[in-house]
């Protein structure tokens, strides 16, 4: 118990220290938040759940833009055809507030996918090469900042594709993505009417 007290105190005094800062009582411009952490998702088409790395990164290019670009590493779950399922996005997110703590958000950002899938021949079971997908995708998400370096993010991300070919190569990859933890952000640079 008293290792668990010494470990949790200073995180609580750490945490509540920088939220005493207030980063965004002014404006979000030039801002730079990032995050990696790990996801879940589920495939409609495949019926199946899937797990990710995930890293993405937030450039406010003003106080309601964003550029958002974004890299999810798969890992199989299940035993099913869709064996890889990396992906790359990078598009732009829209912040429905303009200053505080909290910053819900969507946005729309076109990918890349990078998919495989496993196809038997007579007896034996063959993996397809990872063949480039092109993907659509929608995102919703919060983030709440405790202060000038760390937020917490809540994300939901919808991607939609298909990757081409005659069967069965062709896998349709509808998928519902799910990420949430702890960030980091810092202030790249001031807003001109800021540095003035």
């Amino acid at each position: 118990m008293e290792t668990k007290k010494l470990i949790v105190l200073p995180l609580l005094f750490l945490v509540c220290s920088v939220s005493a800062q207030v980063p965004f009582a002014q404006s979000r411009t030039g801002f730079i938040r990032a995050q990696g952490n790990l996801a879940g998702g589920y495939l409609f088409a495949q019926k199946s759940y899937a797990a990710f790395v995930t890293a993405d990164v937030d450039v406010y290019l003003s106080e309601r833009v964003s550029v958002a670009g974004e890299a999810w590493y798969s890992f199989a779950l299940s035993d099913g055809p869709l064996r890889h399922n990396h992906s790359l996005f990078g598009g732009f997110n829209c912040h429905l507030t303009k200053k505080g703590a909290w910053d819900p958000y969507i946005g729309f950002s076109p990918g890349l996918g990078l998919v495989a899938v496993r196809y038997e021949t007579g007896d034996t079971r063959v993996v397809s090469p990872v063949t480039p997908v092109p993907l659509v995708g929608i995102t919703a998400g919060c983030n709440r900042y405790l202060g000038s370096v760390f937020h917490l993010f809540l994300k939901v991300r919808w991607a939609n594709g298909q990757m081409t070919g005659a069967p069965p190569f062709r896998t349709p990859l509808h998928e519902l993505k799910i990420t949430a933890g702890l960030g980091w952000n810092i202030r790249a640079w001031l807003p001109k009417k800021m540095a003035r």
